[in-house]
Formats: C-alpha cells, sequence, structure tokens
C-alpha cells in the first residue's frame, strides 16, 4: 500500500512539472499567431493577394506594398508594419523608421500595407518591412530601391504662377511644362499632374508650390511663392456714368460708389486703343459725382471717307474713343472693373470690295489678264455677276473666278483704290478693329471631285502676306472666310483674292460672295 502511494505520488508530480514545462516552452519559443508568405509587390489583387513578388524598385515608383498571411489569428489580433531605411544615399542615420501603419483580422487572412512615393520620389537604398502581431516581432522582408545611372534626370523648361503678390479671391494661374519625367507632382496642390498643364488655382495664405519632376535617373524640382494680399474692405469705387462730345471737347461724368473718399487721380483718353489724353480728378467723397473734361484734347468728329474713282463709299471709318477713371490706380477700389466707358464716333466702316473687281490687276498660271475677259479665254477668266449655287439660291455682283484648264493651275486678283488715268491703285487705310471677309465656293455646274483652294492675302508695296486657305472639295460646300485686320489697323495694303487648283477645272467656276471689308466693336 505505502508502495502504491509512493508512486502515485511520483507520477503526480511528473504531470505537474510536464505541465509546466509546456507553458515554459510555449513562452520560451513565442508560440500563438504566425505570417507567411511575406513579400513585397508593386500592388494588390482581390483580397491583398500581391500582383507580384519582387524585392527591386525604382526611384520613381508610385509606391510599394507589403503582402503577407496571418495564421492562428484571433478576435481583434492587431498587425503593425514599421517601414525601415537601413542604409542607402538618404542624408539620415541609417535603420530609421519611415512609415508605420496598423490593420486588424478577427481570423486567418491575407493583409497588406503600402508605403506611398514621397512627392520627390524615394531615395535609392536598402529598406526593410518590420511586422509584429499584438506588438510582438515576428516577421521582416528586406527590398532595395535603385536609380538608374545611365540615363538623364527630368528638364523643367517652366514652371510659372501669376501674379505672385495675389490679391485676396482672385484666381492665381499656373503653368508648367516638363520633359523626361515619368511623374509630375506640385504640392501643396494640386498632387499629381501631366508633364504640361495650366490651371487656376486659389490660394488663401501664402504658399510656396514646388514641382517635382521624377524618373528613375533622378529628381529635379523648382518652387516658387506667392503673397496674399488682403485689401482692405471699405474702399473708394469709380465709374462712369455718361460719355459724350460738345464741338471739339470730350465730356465725361465721373461718380464715386464706393465707401471712403478717393485720392486726387488721373482719367485717361484712348482714341482707337492709342493713349492721346489725360485729365486730373480731384478727390470725391463717396456718392459724390463730377463732370469732367479732356479740355486740352481737340476732338474732330469728321472722319476721312474711303473713295476710289470719284465715288465715295456711303460710309466712313468710326473712331472709337475710350476714357477710364483712376487710370493710374491712384488709390485701391473695391471694384476696379468697372472704370472705363467707350463710344464710336460715326458709323463703322462696310466696304464691299466687288466694286473694286473691274480696276484690280489680274493674273493667272498663264499671264495677266485684262478686264474685261473672254469668256474663252485661255487665261481664264472672271466677272462681278449674279451666280447659281448649289443650295439654290443666287447670289448678285459675286466675283466669279474661272481658272485655266490645266493642272496646278491658279487666278488672283490684287485689289486697290482705284486713282488717276491710266488708273494706279492706291492702298486701303486699314481702320481700327477691322476684318477682310467673304464666302466662297463653287457653282453648281462644278466637277464634285475638285480641290479648290481659297486665299485672301495682303500686300504692303511688294510684301504679300497670305492668310490660311479655305478648301472647297465639293459643290455643295459654302463656307465663310474671315481674316482678322486688327493688328493692321492704320497701315496702307492692298487685298489679294486667290483661287488654286492642283486638278483642271473643267467647267464651274469659283466664287467669292460679298467679299467685304468691315469694321466692329
Amino acid at each position: 500500500m505505502n508502495f502504491l502511494n509512493f508512486h502515485s505520488r511520483q507520477l503526480l508530480l511528473l504531470a505537474v512539472v510536464l505541465v509546466l514545462l509546456s507553458t515554459s516552452c510555449a513562452n520560451m519559443f513565442n508560440l500563438g499567431p504566425s505570417i507567411s508568405e511575406l513579400t513585397t509587390t508593386t500592388g494588390f489583387v482581390s483580397a491583398y493577394q500581391p500582383a507580384d513578388k519582387t524585392n527591386i524598385f525604382y526611384i520613381d515608383s508610385p509606391q510599394i506594398s507589403c503582402s503577407a498571411k496571418v495564421n492562428g489569428a484571433h478576435s481583434g489580433t492587431e498587425i503593425e508594419a514599421n517601414w525601415i531605411y537601413v542604409q542607402g544615399e538618404m542624408s539620415k542615420e541609417a535603420k530609421t523608421l519611415i512609415g508605420t501603419d496598423k490593420v486588424h483580422c478577427d481570423s486567418d487572412c491575407y493583409f497588406g500595407f503600402t508605403l506611398p512615393s514621397p512627392s520627390e520620389g524615394f531615395t535609392s537604398g536598402e529598406y526593410k518591412v518590420d511586422l509584429s502581431i499584438d506588438g510582438k516581432h515576428k516577421a521582416d522582408y528586406t527590398f532595395y530601391i535603385q536609380r538608374e545611372q545611365a540615363g538623364t534626370i527630368p528638364q523643367i523648361k517652366s514652371f510659372v504662377a501669376n501674379p505672385l503678390n495675389l490679391i485676396e479671391g482672385e484666381p492665381l494661374a499656373m503653368s508648367w511644362q516638363v520633359s523626361s519625367a515619368t511623374r509630375v507632382n506640385i504640392q501643396p496642390s494640386p498632387g499629381l499632374v501631366k508633364a504640361e498643364g495650366k490651371l487656376n488655382l486659389s490660394p488663401v495664405e501664402d504658399t510656396t508650390y514646388t514641382l517635382w519632376a521624377v524618373n528613375r535617373s533622378g529628381t529635379s524640382l523648382n518652387s516658387l511663392s506667392v503673397k496674399i494680399i488682403r485689401p482692405a474692405k471699405d474702399k473708394a469705387d469709380f465709374i462712369v456714368t455718361d460719355f459724350w462730345n460738345t464741338g471739339n471737347i470730350l465730356f465725361y461724368t465721373v461718380k464715386n460708389t464706393g465707401k471712403l473718399a478717393s485720392s486726387g487721380s488721373e482719367s485717361y483718353l484712348y482714341k482707337n486703343d492709342i493713349l492721346v489724353s489725360q485729365d486730373y480728378v480731384a478727390p470725391l467723397d463717396p456718392g459724390m459725382e463730377r463732370v469732367e473734361s479732356f479740355a486740352s484734347y481737340h476732338f474732330s468728329p469728321r472722319f476721312p471717307s474711303i473713295s476710289g474713282g470719284g465715288v465715295s463709299e456711303a460710309t466712313t471709318d468710326a473712331v472709337n474713343m475710350l476714357v477710364c477713371v483712376n487710370g493710374d490706380s491712384a488709390f485701391p477700389e473695391s471694384d476696379g472693373t468697372n472704370n472705363c466707358m467707350e463710344h464710336n464716333f460715326g458709323p463703322l466702316l462696310d466696304v464691299k470690295l466687288n466694286r473694286y473687281a473691274a480696276t484690280a490687276q489680274w493674273q493667272s498660271s498663264i499671264g495677266a489678264l485684262s478686264w474685261p475677259m473672254l469668256r474663252d479665254s485661255k487665261g481664264g477668266w472672271a466677272q462681278v455677276a449674279a451666280t447659281q449655287m448649289n443650295d439654290g439660291e443666287s447670289y448678285p455682283d459675286s466675283i466669279v473666278m474661272t481658272l485655266p484648264v490645266n493642272a496646278d493651275s491658279w487666278m488672283q486678283a490684287r485689289l486697290g483704290l482705284p486713282q488717276g488715268y491710266p488708273v494706279m491703285l492706291q492702298p486701303f487705310t486699314i481702320p481700327h478693329k477691322s476684318k477682310l471677309s467673304a464666302r466662297v465656293g463653287l457653282t453648281r455646274d462644278a466637277p464634285i471631285s475638285t480641290n479648290v483652294k481659297f486665299i485672301l492675302g495682303t500686300a504692303q508695296g511688294n510684301d504679300i502676306t497670305y492668310y490660311p486657305p479655305v478648301i472647297i472639295n465639293t459643290k455643295g460646300k459654302l463656307e465663310k472666310y474671315e481674316v482678322d485686320l486688327s493688328k493692321l489697323a492704320g497701315k496702307q495694303v492692298q487685298f489679294i483674292f486667290r483661287v488654286e487648283s492642283s486638278e483642271p477645272l473643267q467647267q464651274g467656276s469659283a466664287v467669292w460672295i460679298e467679299p467685304s471689308l468691315t469694321q466692329e466693336r
């Protein structure tokens, strides 16, 4: 009996020792949830499965991700990832923590973390991602970021913002152009952008914008700073309420619609966009208005008419007069966009150029032509006549050109103001804000396969400027042809009406309908 009791006690003691040893071993070897299938990748597919498995990345990679599986997870299992720079180009000490993130799993699952690229791109070197479960280190994985040495870094050709001193509430116009970059990032906004672009921003405080251009060889950057100007809320505000002439004097009424008195300022007078006079305006209290004048400027409401061959045009060149108050910006205004008023003195010009076809200088690919022309002329012929187009309409007084019947043929007329006998062509003086226009097409008997170029031009002496052509390739087509002559205001020019065809125009004619020199405002 004593022998049995002794062995029972020995077996019980052995069992206790085994239990203690098993607990101690479990603690010693850190048994519990574990991590498997750890890898780095360029991205994920469904359920955090890696899109690829790689430990090599480049400085222009958009992000670096890691994927793994947790085994033996319990409810609320916390997994933490620490992204660590080990060594390389970075001007930091080795083994620096550069990012951290956490996820939770309630059972076995795949999980993933992503390290986004900084705006300036990654720095080349050795890195690792260190994973812990419930605060206990479980696994780590080493990866590398590389730089291509053979290539060239991106070039920032331009990075511009205007204005750099920005009045609060106004838009900031930004533009940029970059070459050889795989990624362009502008911070603090708009972020990732295309290599070339422009947009309007609305910063509310002083801001420094930095553009980073990245490729596998390196990074280029440029910065610019914008200062926000916050104007006072209460200001003066000038407007022009009336503008007229009495004899040779131009008068205008200026009113201060703002909440503060103005200081003395200058009003500017423009004739056809050219500054011609100034007028001092004494200070105005809020709500006050005053009649002012440009007394030193002699204004003549008489205008020269365009004439030729003794026949005067029915209309004349209008003169545009523009008055702008506070033109010298002598004081800040609550609204600086309402300071001007304009007025056209005289009717707007409208010259029908078909009237000058009979006195024009005519040429074709065969040689010089004389007006009037014979219909069977081998060199082609032209006339001013009513013409039938494919739309069924008849257009009177059109300039009709029938080209020589051969390949690469052409015909043109050089129009000017006829003077004297024999007739000499004088140039037209181009009025302010004018245009040269016509409608062009082929008569309804023209072949439908013909390609015909209609070309307008201007001649200053021997210098001829041809404008982009209108191409007609079907007799059913009637196109508007218009050339802006604003840049020629005040210049003296003659007009060229030219038609070209690479194929013989066996029948039918090219037509200029309602060719005109007109003025608009």
